[in-house]
């Protein structure tokens, strides 16, 4: 889920039929993040109201995501359907994680140990891989879609915008995490999602994304280069081992990056995890990781496709 936003007026708060919309905790290229109670009761939970693409093709990718099961993916409990004067609305009801999304973290800490990282991004990569072993690509991996629960488990959201494997994507991205290929037009695939994972631990080891420029436009055409950063120069206290599995992962080449469940072994043995360390109330994040304090990057753009792509 995307970042937490400040409490939104009550007049700007979307309709979802058996839900009481109550703070929106941010937004995306696909749409909004609420949390909101179900008003037969029960825990909170988070609505994501979707605000692109074809409502049919939103409720069958649904469908197929909720057959999906992982312990690192969050888990879709419902999608509710409602007309609008504007057509049909779809929203969907998914599991609400306390911990903020890897992105806050990254905003408030600057960067996590290296043991930390693995700890974040390994099961992400293996969700991803019981996601490309059933035919889905995610499409717009970045730490804005790694969420914590409150004791620190990452789980991979924004589902939302997945697809099967070769159909068109929305050509929406997060510029700062983008697959070069995607950048220069191509089509998102499994190697697209283990590019965006790796990523992400480059952000996390670095406290810096892949790609950086003065706005989204600008960061994909950095991004469609394939130049990147010297992940050793900017990490130099990382393990040579897990640098290299996460610079295999960057490749510029597709077919170099390896699968996603290979990427994420890969990691568990180039480092060894640890714990993940949450700021609590009262407590400097900057005691936690002495490395500094990186704005969010969390930026959605839009890229032409090639045709045919």
């Amino acid at each position: 889920m995307p970042d937490r936003e400040p409490l939104t007026t009550p007049d700007r708060c979307p309709v979802v039929p058996g839900y009481v919309l109550e703070e929106r905790l941010g937004r995306g290229g696909s749409g909004e993040v609420w949390r909101a109670r179900p008003r037969r009761g029960g825990a909170p939970v988070a609505v994501k109201v979707l605000h692109r693409g074809d409502p049919e093709q939103q409720v069958r990718e649904a469908e197929v995501l909720a057959r999906l099961d992982h312990p690192h993916l969050v888990r879709l409990h419902e999608v509710v359907r409602r007309r609008t004067k504007d057509g049909e609305q779809v929203a969907l009801v998914l599991d609400l994680l306390a911990g903020g999304s890897l992105a806050q973290l990254l905003a408030r800490r600057g960067r996590l140990r290296p043991g930390e990282v693995v700890t974040a991004v390994a099961p992400v990569a293996a969700a991803l891989a019981h996601v490309h072993d059933r035919g889905i690509v995610h499409g717009d991996l970045s730490p804005g879609n790694v969420v914590l629960t409150d004791e620190g488990r990452p789980v991979l959201t924004d589902l939302g915008v997945a697809r099967a494997v070769g159909e068109p994507g929305s050509g929406a991205v997060t510029p700062p995490y983008v697959d070069p290929v995607v950048a220069r037009g191509g089509a998102p695939g499994p190697a697209s999602d283990v590019f965006g994972v790796a990523a992400a631990a480059f952000h996390a080891l670095t406290g810096i994304p892949p790609w950086n420029a003065a706005g989204p436009g600008q960061t994909v055409v950095v991004a469609a280069s394939g130049e990147l950063p010297d992940l050793a120069l900017l990490a130099p206290e990382a393990p040579a081992e897990l640098v290299a599995v996460v610079q295999r992962g960057l490749s510029p080449h597709p077919h170099l990056r390896g699968t996603a469940a290979a990427f994420a072994l890969d990691l568990r043995h180039a480092c060894r995890p640890e714990r993940i360390a949450l700021p609590a109330p009262g407590v400097d994040p900057t005691a936690l990781a002495r490395t500094g304090h990186v704005p969010r990057t969390e930026l959605t753009h839009q890229v032409r496709r090639r045709p045919g792509a």
